[in-house]
């Protein structure tokens, strides 16, 4: 029964061990420091784990070394203890700064989101108008002018009035070509406003989020 109790005891301090090992490798910088780190941290845990059983064994051969070695049993607990509050303080500060940034960043999202709308909102009535409508506008024009052109360089009797119809076309080509434009910047608000649609869609968490944000 003492081979049962001992294997579970070895097990489980093996995997204590395995775990601190593991927090200081992920604490450190770069790969090599990882591995001094863990090395480290590893022997701390296992004295922290099995250093006790160490004093009591030596105790009884020398009670000072006993003592020793029990002090710095207990001393490798203390930090064994302290790394471990710390990789759960850290997770915690991790995972509240990951939320802090999602909100933050939905937040921004919702604030451009509102701009776009009030920018899509202010923008004149228009006519939605191609780049085919403003060249068949420009191509109006070049035939009336050259329309006018002729007419009055021989002087008819239509020149006055083939002159208003190229006044009128110019006028159609300018109301086409700022209604174009028109067109151009419409189109882009809504497809920044359906970007940031999607990623409001798409953010994990946004419901709750928004429901955090109201309280």
């Amino acid at each position: 029964m003492r081979w049962v109790v001992g294997l579970f005891g070895a097990v489980c301090g093996a995997i204590v061990v395995a775990i601190v090992a593991r927090y200081g490798f992920k604490s450190a910088d770069n790969e090599l420091d990882g591995y001094i780190t863990a090395t480290m941290f590893g022997i701390i845990a296992a004295g922290g784990l099995g250093g006790h059983a160490v004093a009591a064994r030596v105790w009884r051969s020398s009670r000072v070394l006993g003592i020793l070695v029990g002090v710095v049993a207990v001393a490798a607990f203390a930090v064994n203890l302290s790394n471990s509050l710390g990789f759960i303080a850290g997770r915690g500060d991790k995972h509240q700064a990951e939320q802090a940034r999602v909100l933050q960043s939905l937040r921004d999202d919702r604030a451009e989101l509102t701009r776009i709308t009030k920018g899509r909102e202010t923008l004149p009535s228009f006519v939605p108008t191609g780049a085919a409508a403003v060249k068949a506008a420009e191509a109006a024009v070049a035939a009336a002018e050259a329309t006018r052109i002729a007419e009055c360089d021989k002087r008819g009797t239509f020149c006055r009035q083939r002159e208003n119809d190229e006044a009128a076309r110019r006028t159609d080509l300018s109301v086409a070509m700022t209604n174009r434009a028109l067109t151009e910047r419409a189109a882009s608000l809504e497809a920044d406003a359906d970007r940031i649609r999607q990623r409001l869609a798409a953010t994990p968490g946004q419901a709750a989020s928004s429901r955090g944000e109201s309280t």
